[in-house]
């Protein structure tokens, strides 16, 4: 369930970072028993983050965090190799953006925490 404490999607204006109601996020996971989910979680300043994640948030929607690393990543590369293959480009983005994720995932604690594999069966060699 995503839950309303204070912030919102998209960028915050410069400088900005966000009151968080940490109050009524207490009442609500008490409440309701459920993963709940911040929204807006772009720009929310790693305090916030990290209280919100100690009284009860499961998931934080980050993409605007995200995209701005990748375009970030994008427009230094370009400056540096402006003939620099599209394809090239794109995997510049990618691997910013996998290590803000990376960082993002051990800031808020669940670094290695979950192991997703593959089984490999001898009929799929």
């Amino acid at each position: 369930l995503a839950v309303a404490i204070g912030t919102a999607h998209g960028q915050y204006p410069q400088g900005y970072v966000p009151h968080l109601d940490f109050q009524r996020l207490k009442e609500l996971k008490t409440a309701l028993q459920m993963p709940l989910v911040l929204h807006g979680g772009s720009g929310a300043g790693q305090e916030n983050i990290q209280k919100a994640v100690a009284l009860g948030i499961n998931k934080i929607n980050v993409c605007t965090d995200v995209f701005a690393v990748g375009r970030e990543r994008m427009k230094t590369s370009l400056e540096e190799n402006p003939h620099i293959d599209l394809m090239d480009l794109c995997h510049e983005a990618e691997m910013a953006m996998k290590e803000y994720i990376c960082s993002y995932m051990q800031m808020i604690g669940s670094s290695q925490r979950y192991c997703y594999c593959m089984s490999v069966k001898k009929e799929f060699d």
